[in-house]
C-alpha cells in the first residue's frame, strides 16, 4: 500500500471516530489481580454495559488488566468488551480518550476522570452509577485509601452487608449480579479430551496453585503435598474406576503413580477443557475454582474448595463445597498482615492453621456424595 492511501486510509478512519463519538460513551476499566479477580471484574463489566445500554445509552468499553489473559476469558461473541490491552499501556491509551474510567483494584469500582456534559448527555444512567461508586468511595474512602491493607476488612464489611466476592462491585445491588452472566470460551474439547485419554463427567481434577507470584515458594492459601497424597489414595481405593488429574501452570511433583499428573504440561486453553469437563473440582480458593465456575454456571462447576486465609463468606459460591475449620483458628487474615500469603498472621507457624486442619479424611467425607 502507497503512503497515500495509507494515510488516506487512516485520515477515514479518524472522520469515522470522531462521527461515533458523538453518540458513544468511552470507557475505561483498569483491573489488577489473578485469574479469579479477573473473571469476576469482566462479569461485573458486562453487567455495567448491558445496564447501560438497557437504559438508552451507547458504551464502548477497554479493559486494561493482560491483554493475553483478558484474550483467553473473553468470547468476543458477548461484545461487551471494544477493546483489551495490558495494563501497563494505560497511560499511554488513557490519553484524551476516554469519557469515564473506573480502577477495579479494590474490589468495586473506584471513579477516576469523567467528562460531565458527555456523559450526562448520552447516557445519563453512566453518570448516575458514576455517582453512587463515588459516593460509596467517598464514604469507606479509609478502606479505599489503604489499598490493599484493609481489603480484607472491606470484603467482610461487604460480607456483612451481604456481598460475595462475585457480587461486590455491584453496589446497591443495582445491576443485579447474582451469578456468572458471561461466557469463557472453551474450544476444541472433544479433541483436547482424547488427547488426553479423558471422557468428560469420568474424572477428578486437583491443583495447589493459587498465584504465579507463588510460584516456587509457598502460599498460606495452599494445602500440603503429603495430604493431596493421602487423599489420593483414599479416592483411589473407594472409586478405582475414576481418573484423578492434576492441574497446574508449572511442574510439581505427585508421587501416586495412578494420578494423572499434567502440572505444567497443559497450555491455558487445554486447562480450561479439563477443569470445565471435571466431575468434581479440589483444590485452595483461587483463580482455577472462580473460573470453573464462570465456565460452569449454566450446569454445575462443583469444587470442593479448601480456606484457610480467606473465607468462604466472601469468596465462596453457595453451589460448592467449601470447607473451613474455624475452630483451628479464629482470624481471618487476609491482608491483617503484609505477608499474610507468605507465613500464619497468628505467627506460630509459617503455614495456615486452618489449613493444617483440614486432614485427607475430612476432605474425603465432604467429597463422598460426589464419588458416587
Amino acid at each position: 500500500m502507497s503512503l497515500w492511501r495509507k494515510w488516506k486510509t487512516k485520515f477515514r478512519r479518524m472522520a469515522w471516530d470522531r462521527a461515533k463519538r458523538n453518540d458513544t460513551v468511552y470507557v475505561a476499566f483498569l483491573s489488577s489481580g489473578g485469574v479469579g479477580d479477573l473473571v469476576v471484574n469482566m462479569n461485573f463489566i458486562a453487567a455495567f454495559k448491558k445496564h447501560c445500554e438497557a437504559a438508552g445509552g451507547r458504551l464502548e468499553i477497554d479493559l486494561f488488566h493482560s491483554a493475553k489473559l483478558v484474550e483467553s476469558l473473553y468470547d468476543r461473541e458477548e461484545g461487551y468488551l471494544s477493546g483489551w490491552y495490558d495494563f501497563a499501556e494505560y497511560r499511554e491509551k488513557l490519553e484524551g480518550k476516554y469519557d469515564l474510567v473506573f480502577g477495579l483494584r479494590t474490589h468495586s469500582p473506584k471513579p477516576f476522570s469523567y467528562r460531565f456534559r458527555r456523559v450526562s448527555t448520552i447516557c445519563p444512567e453512566a453518570l448516575r452509577l458514576r455517582r453512587l461508586y463515588a459516593a460509596h468511595c467517598d464514604t469507606l474512602a479509609e478502606f479505599f485509601d489503604q489499598h490493599p491493607r484493609w481489603d480484607g476488612l472491606y470484603g467482610q464489611l461487604m460480607a456483612a452487608r451481604g456481598y460475595t466476592r462475585l457480587t461486590q462491585a455491584d453496589i446497591d445491588h443495582v445491576l443485579g449480579i447474582e451469578d456468572y452472566s458471561i461466557r469463557i470460551p472453551v474450544r476444541d474439547e472433544e479433541k483436547t479430551l482424547h488427547a488426553f485419554g479423558l471422557k468428560a463427567g469420568e474424572y477428578l481434577t486437583f491443583n495447589n496453585s493459587v498465584d504465579t507470584m507463588f510460584e516456587g515458594s509457598r502460599s498460606t492459601k495452599q494445602w500440603f503435598a503429603p495430604s493431596f497424597e493421602a487423599l489420593f489414595e483414599l479416592i483411589h481405593e473407594k472409586r478405582p474406576d475414576l481418573k484423578l488429574v492434576y492441574l497446574g501452570p508449572s511442574r510439581e511433583d505427585v508421587l501416586a503413580p495412578y494420578v494423572c499428573n499434567l502440572s505444567g504440561k497443559t497450555t491455558f486453553e487445554e486447562l480450561k477443557v479439563l477443569l470445565k469437563n471435571a466431575k468434581l473440582h479440589v483444590g485452595p480458593e483461587g483463580g482455577m475454582v472462580h473460573m470453573r465456575r464462570a465456565m460452569g454456571a449454566e450446569n454445575g462447576g462443583k469444587s470442593c474448595v479448601l480456606f484457610g486465609p480467606t473465607t468462604p463468606d466472601v469468596f465462596g459460591y453457595a453451589e460448592n463445597t467449601n470447607l473451613e475449620d474455624a475452630s483451628a483458628c479464629p482470624a481471618r487474615c487476609e491482608w491483617m498482615t503484609s505477608d499474610w500469603q507468605m507465613r500464619c498472621a497468628c505467627g506460630k507457624l509459617p503455614e495456615c492453621r486452618k489449613m493444617r486442619a483440614l486432614t485427607p479424611e475430612k476432605v474425603l467425607e465432604a467429597i463422598e456424595g460426589e464419588l458416587r
